[in-house]
């Protein structure tokens, strides 16, 4: 298949998000389908590298978070790259401005909408005029605005499905864990005695074990967590 992937957070952007996007994109095409991926523009980008496989579009910085782009033009381009590289599918990764690009190219040119919902949008509210803007509520009623017509709606997790079923979202969910490679964690000989040497500059035993986090330090990243183990 040719599978069309809309985001507006790819690489080299780091979030959770591109990563899941990588990971996907790297099963499918090991599969053998063509994965062909629709973003916004980023400056840092190696646009020659990216050629024939990543399609960028004219964006601007989020106004809520600035690291983030949301891409204001380019339907006409989209439309005829959809018929160009002969897409089969569009899989949604966002539900901002790429997000309603490939939902409305799908109501179009008469493709099967997928949409994966990546983000707790309840836990991050307080971002946006401290919680008095946006409210569950209206998060719900815009989720489920968005995941109409949708064929599917991957969640990654139980909780997710959940929170998709309570915002009364009628389209067909499945939960699809967010896929790792457990390669990069393979120990070998030197990662052991690096290791080792860490544990030994910061006064440990060989035997202590240690819970490493990488991440924002955030309040919806629940780092309390981790002290409660």
């Amino acid at each position: 298949m040719n599978i069309g992937i809309f985001t507006d957070t790819y690489f080299p952007q780091i979030s959770g998000v591109a990563a899941s996007i990588a990971t996907l994109d790297k099963e499918l095409t090991r599969l053998g389908h063509n994965v062909y991926i629709f973003t916004s523009t980023d400056s840092m980008a190696n646009t020659v590298k990216e050629q024939g496989k990543v399609f960028r579009f004219p964006s601007l910085a989020a106004r809520f978070v600035p690291e983030r782009r949301l891409a204001f033009k380019g339907t006409r381009r989209a439309s005829h790259l959809i018929k160009t590289l002969d897409i089969d599918v569009i899989h949604t990764q966002t539900e901002f401005s790429m997000g309603w690009l490939g939902k409305h190219l799908s109501r179009k040119h008469r493709l099967p909408f997928i949409h994966t919902y990546h983000t707790m949008y309840e836990d991050y509210i307080h971002y946006i005029a401290k919680g008095r803007l946006l409210t569950p509520s209206m998060i719900g009623k815009l989720t489920k605005w968005f995941c109409r017509r949708a064929d599917l709606v991957i969640a990654p997790t139980e909780k997710v499905k959940r929170t998709l079923e309570r915002y009364h979202v009628a389209a067909p969910i499945k939960v699809a864990p967010t896929g790792i490679s457990l390669k990069q964690f393979q120990r070998t000989d030197e990662s052991v005695r690096t290791a080792m040497e860490i544990k030994a500059q910061l006064g440990l035993s060989a035997d202590d074990p240690v819970v490493v986090s990488i991440g924002r330090m955030a309040e919806e990243k629940n780092m309390q967590a981790l002290f409660k183990l």
